[in-house]
């Protein structure tokens, strides 16, 4: 219980700050108008029409014919107040209450919606505040998906609304999690009332938006860098959206329950919606090529035939082999560590960085095996990785595994574990799109760890660009919910300053370790590998120590 707990509540602090991210862009732009609705949109014709309106349109559309008049209503996860501002100046409903995670979201609601008998309300959906049987109408407009657990929000919901009330859900789901979705909210206290289909409008608002956006690029070279910014992310977003509604793999759906008079069920096991794996829109073809040269995958050396552990290491997003240099030389005497030059960086197939976590596994897979093959089966090897090398890290010890070359331990730093959700919108918002210098090096700012000097040079910046567009890609698109334990041991390290990956969150590798992890904290920033190196390498030499000492023990 306790684990579960933490997990919700570290879910919860980055879902705050990926939306702290998207307020400053909307402040940035002066755009608060245009981010009123934070909805896919619906459409009839493929016509010209704004966003807003298509928005405004599915909010009706998603109402139908459902009862506002006198009713008190709970928007759970009522973003920047659009929703209940158009409820509000067309119904007339007893109350309207707001509620969200972010309190940039509420204030900005505050701040433009003022006027309106709206309570707006910072809070989590997970534990809705109002009084039990309290609300008639409970709206959850694509919200499931951005929850960590959606059956706390179920069970939260069943106890808020009285008997004979409403919970109307909208979302873009598979079928599979619809149909799970149904059989929960049945389990939790519900009834099916009606389920209508709206891909056909969602999908034609889609198309609409697709093309202002390609018009806008074209037509528009005065654009500020944050326009670009999500533009960009947004025709990314939905192109990705027009191919899952028109393959008929995804469905918007509207679902209206009504709370029926079944006392509420605490008992019922926690659950999550399944996850459809996003498409990779790129050829995997660059990931299966035959092995690299040796000396540019590995520019400070491979595993020779001597008695010291090998470590193969991967960098943070956006790094090259580079940020361990010298590291093979003070470790020398204790293992041999070969950091791997990824596809993307300093110089090394400079116009190829791979935008897939498959893509990663497959093309690390090419070029290490073979030094595997050539230093033997019997001698133990282990991987580090930092923060999306981490990642990278796990997925090809997992690849190893499996493949019957399983490594002797994992070493983590600053890596969240795959579980902790965020959506791919969401995180594309955060850190995604084709960075100017200046927004990078904001963000990179805010992370912490990245030396004053390297953010002040445009330069610098400009060269890691599109290194670091793909890198972020690969985070935001990544996915794993099923927790696929290794049998090595793994080994992290936090950085107690760090603001992306806490201490908290590297305790979560718990669930992917068959045995107890080991994690120490140190005092750093996210970047911490280069502040740091000293209390990192001498985690890496105890430990390297305890591994080939088990090991020569049991030759």
């Amino acid at each position: 219980m306790m684990e579960a707990n933490l997990q919700a509540q570290e879910a919860t602090n980055l879902t705050r700050l990926v939306y702290a991210r998207l307020n400053d862009l909307v402040k940035a732009l002066d755009a608060g108008q245009r981010f009123e609705f934070m909805n896919r949109g619906y459409a009839e014709v493929e016509n010209k029409q704004s966003a807003r309106d298509m928005q405004e349109r599915l909010l009706w559309e998603i109402i139908g014919d459902t009862a506002l008049d006198g009713c008190h209503i709970l928007d759970a996860g009522c973003g920047r107040g659009g929703t209940l501002a158009a409820i509000a100046n067309k119904q007339t409903p007893a109350s309207l209450t707001g509620i969200d995670l972010s309190p940039e979201q509420i204030e900005a609601c505050r701040s433009r919606f003022g006027r309106l008998k709206v309570r707006w309300q910072v809070a989590d959906a997970a534990s809705l505040p109002q009084m039990a049987a309290s609300q008639d109408v409970i709206l959850a407009i694509e919200l499931l998906k951005e929850l960590h657990a959606p059956s706390t929000f179920i069970l939260s919901a069943a106890r808020t609304l009285k008997t004979g009330a409403c919970l109307l859900i909208a979302d873009l789901l598979d079928e599979a999690a619809w149909q799970m979705l149904s059989r929960q909210l049945v389990d939790s206290g519900f009834r099916l009332d009606s389920c209508r289909d709206l891909s056909a409008g969602v999908l034609a608002a889609a198309n609409c938006r697709q093309m202002q956006y390609l018009k806008d690029h074209d037509s528009d070279d005065t654009v500020s860098n944050e326009e670009n910014f999500l533009k960009t992310v947004l025709s990314e977003e939905l192109a990705a959206q027009q191919t899952a509604l028109a393959r008929a793999s995804l469905r918007y759906k509207v679902l209206r329950f009504i709370r029926d008079d079944r006392a509420v069920n605490d008992n019922l096991p926690d659950w999550q919606l399944p996850v459809t794996r996003p498409m990779t829109r790129i050829t995997e073809a660059a990931a299966f090529a035959a092995p690299a040269a040796v000396d540019e995958v590995f520019p400070y050396g491979v595993p020779g035939n001597d008695a010291r552990l090998p470590v193969f290491a991967f960098p943070f997003a956006g790094g090259g082999a580079s940020v361990f240099r010298g590291w093979h030389q003070t470790l020398a005497n204790d293992m041999q560590f070969c950091p791997v030059q990824l596809p993307g960086r300093e110089g090394f197939l400079i116009d190829a960085p791979l935008q897939s976590m498959d893509q990663w596994v497959a093309w690390a897979m090419r070029q290490i095996r073979p030094q595997l093959n050539a230093i033997g089966d019997e001698r133990p090897f282990t991987l580090f990785g930092h923060c999306l090398g981490g990642l990278l890290a796990y997925e090809l010890a997992l690849a190893l595994t499996d493949a019957g070359r399983p490594p002797a331990a994992l070493w983590l730093t600053a890596t969240n574990p795959p579980h902790l959700p965020l959506s791919s919108m969401l995180i594309n918002l955060l850190q995604i799109a084709p960075f100017d210098h200046a927004d990078l090096s904001v963000v990179l700012r805010v992370l912490g760890g990245t030396p004053p000097d390297v953010l002040a040079a445009p330069a610098m910046m400009r060269a890691v660009q599109k290194t670091m567009q793909a890198d972020f890609a690969v985070g935001a698109r990544y996915q794993r919910f099923d927790r696929r334990r290794l049998p090595c041991p793994i080994y992290t390290m936090a950085g107690t300053r760090d603001k992306l990956v806490t201490p908290s969150h590297m305790r979560g590798w718990q669930a992917y370790s068959a045995t107890p992890v080991a994690g120490m904290s140190i005092d750093a920033e996210h970047f911490f590998l280069r502040e740091s190196r000293a209390e990192v390498q001498a985690m890496l030499r105890t430990q390297a120590a305890a591994i080939t000492g088990k090991a020569g023990h049991i030759a």
